[in-house]
């Protein structure tokens, strides 16, 4: 009986509405479903996504939201259960922020983010990208390596940081050993400097860096190559004088064009032993430096090795230069011009190609 009514009442319903068309056609009888609205899509810009290292807390934050707003986060554009909703926000609040342990891929990725709000249908969702949990790697035009001299602090500068990163250098792209580690990046800077007594190799190599974010896994080891210790000019052979004098007087070697600081080194060999003397560090407003020792040469003459070394740079490779006997040279007999005079007449003998300060002196017999 219930049922019978049921049909006379909705038959009854459309009649009348049909009824009420045909009498006032300016009247439409609609069957109209009442809908709620749905609520407008996030724009990227609004969310902020904080990827943190593993077993550490992973944060979603969107802002310019309303009283009563909720929050979804999904791992694909359509379906699929939410993995993630947040409160609504509260009164007086514009931001909602969802947290969770790992709740994004290490290797980073897309979410996709709706928001709902009161009394209205759950918006469509938004693909938000987020970055891995590993620190993006330092570019290598950001690190600048000054290898110093030998005992001299050497130095690595990574720039284009954010306050809290801290820099590491291993000597091998992987594994390897770890040579030092800077300190975090202060509040406001936007680089780090790692400097370290003879931390790099005299002849130059390779250091491989990377760069640790708060609550980020270590970046990949970027190479970067450095050059050699910086090394003096070794210095010409016609900048060096040489004056091999007699037995128990000083002998003298001159090196000249140099510059404030600059220390000249005498060796024995091209290579290896110790030298046998060494100058003074050219004074300021000087340019040459002089090398005096009693003996210093050998009598017979021969080779010396000259080596400069400026400041902050390692020694330069040495000069070989050759030098004259303790002996002067005997006059060829073509300079000696001799005068046989009559008797009672004066002999002369003359030397010529001798220079100022020379003596020449006549003897009877080839040897004393």
């Amino acid at each position: 009986m219930k049922s019978k009514n049921s049909k006379f009442l909705a038959s009854v319903c459309v009649s009348s509405a049909l009824l009420v068309s045909a009498t006032y056609p300016s009247i439409t009888a609609v069957a109209a479903e009442v809908t709620s609205a749905k609520t407008a899509a996030l724009s990227v810009e609004k969310a902020n996504i904080i990827n943190n290292k593993k077993g550490e807390t992973d944060t979603i934050t969107v802002s310019e939201l309303k009283k009563g707003d909720i929050v979804r986060v999904y791992e694909a554009s359509k379906g699929g259960e939410a993995i993630a909703t947040s409160e609504a926000v509260a009164e007086g609040k514009v931001e909602v922020t969802i947290t969770k342990k790992d709740l994004l891929k290490a290797t980073g990725g897309t979410v996709y983010v709706s928001v709902q709000s009161e009394s209205e249908l759950e918006s469509t969702r938004t693909a938000m990208k987020y970055e891995s949990e590993v620190t993006v790697a330092p570019a290598v035009d950001t690190v600048k390596v000054a290898n110093n001299k030998a005992g001299d602090a050497d130095t690595i500068t990574v720039s284009e940081l954010a306050p809290g990163d801290i820099v590491k250098i291993y000597d091998a792209s992987t594994g390897g050993n770890l040579k030092a580690t800077s300190a975090a990046v202060a509040e406001g800077k936007k680089e780090a400097t790692i400097t370290g007594k003879d931390l790099l190799v005299s002849t130059g190599g390779t250091v491989y860096v990377t760069v640790t974010k708060p609550n980020k896994d270590e970046s990949k080891r970027v190479t970067v190559k450095y050059e050699a210790e910086p090394t003096t000019v070794a210095p010409a052979v016609e900048k060096i004088t040489v004056s091999n004098n007699k037995v128990g007087n000083a002998d003298a070697i001159t090196v000249s064009k140099l510059k404030k600081g600059d220390i000249v080194r005498v060796y024995e060999a091209s290579k290896g032993g110790a030298a046998i003397a060494a100058s003074e560090a050219v004074a300021e407003g000087k340019t040459e430096a002089t090398i005096l020792g009693k003996d210093l040469l050998k009598v017979t003459g021969g080779t010396v090795y000259v080596s400069v070394q400026s400041e902050n740079e390692l020694e330069s490779a040495r000069t070989a230069v050759k030098y004259e006997s303790q002996v002067t040279v005997a006059p060829a007999v073509d300079t000696v011009k001799v005068a046989n005079n009559k008797a009672g007449d004066a002999d002369t003998i003359t030397v010529s190609g001798v220079a100022e300060g020379d003596l020449v002196r006549v003897y009877d017999a080839s040897t004393e």
